[in-house]
């Protein structure tokens, strides 16, 4: 399918400002990229050593189009809303072609929407556009969460093919969750010890935080173990063998599936 719709914060830029995207469109589709750190190797010359500091890196995409209207009116209208839209803060971006995925996305540069008046500018009724956008968090997500449990044995997690932190929300006010690889070694335990009153816990490992059932942070409940990513590669992608998680209380688990 060609794009045509670019949707932003679940609006149809189409059918509200008459944006037509074309096929110009460029990273929407791009494996996302890493950013390695290297370090110079002592007493050898032009030699790096690559250290094991790797990052994801920001996720540019580029959408050119044509903006469209009835009168010339329209069109400023149309255009001053379209900057309005894109200036927003982190906006859901998503493309026709993938309609169940969404990108977390900035406007991008010193000039995130460029318009070129097409001849005669000031009396035309469509205008092309190239709009600028950036996402730090280079992954695509799934719109709709996946929910696993209640559980308490080791449970299977079905991913994406990038890692994603889930947020748990568990029975209990002293327990450890237990990450394991799809063939059944621990990779990573997680043990809170919470006083009385404070269950349920939720526990978000994307923003490495711990919520009380009043919502207030509660970090210090931490006492052994780490935040953990549920990771396609403790697993195989391809033969849907997925990492697991178990924990004594019971827990469920909501977490939205990525892609690179």
């Amino acid at each position: 399918m060609s794009i045509t719709v670019l949707t932003v914060d679940g609006n149809d830029l189409a059918t509200d400002l008459g944006l037509i995207i074309d096929s110009r469109i460029s990273g929407w589709r791009d494996m996302m990229g890493v950013q390695r750190k290297f370090t110079r190797v002592p007493d050898k010359i032009a030699q790096q050593q690559l250290t094991v500091q790797v990052q994801p890196a920001p996720r540019r995409l580029i959408v050119r189009g044509i903006l469209e209207a009835t009168t010339v009116a329209a069109l400023n209208t149309n255009r001053d809303t379209l900057k309005y839209r894109l200036n927003l803060g982190e906006l859901t971006v998503t493309f026709d072609d993938e309609p169940t995925r969404y990108y977390k996305a900035y406007p991008d540069g010193p000039n995130p929407i460029q318009v070129t008046g097409i001849h005669p500018a000031l009396t035309q009724l469509a205008e092309e556009v190239a709009i600028s956008l950036v996402c730090y968090d280079p992954r695509q997500y799934e719109i709709s969460a996946t929910s696993v449990g209640p559980f308490t044995a080791d449970t299977a997690h079905a991913l994406g093919t990038a890692p994603v932190g889930a947020s748990f929300a568990v029975s209990g006010t002293t327990f450890t969750l237990t990450y394991k690889d799809s063939g059944g070694l621990t990779v990573q335990t997680f043990t809170i010890t919470s006083a009385t009153g404070t269950s349920p816990l939720t526990v978000d490992m994307e923003n490495q935080t711990v919520l009380d059932n009043f919502g207030v942070k509660q970090d210090q409940f931490l006492t052994g173990g780490d935040f953990f990513l549920l990771d396609p590669n403790d697993g195989d992608y391809e033969a849907s063998s997925w990492p697991t998680v178990a924990c004594a209380s019971s827990v469920t688990s909501t977490y939205n599936k990525a892609y690179l």
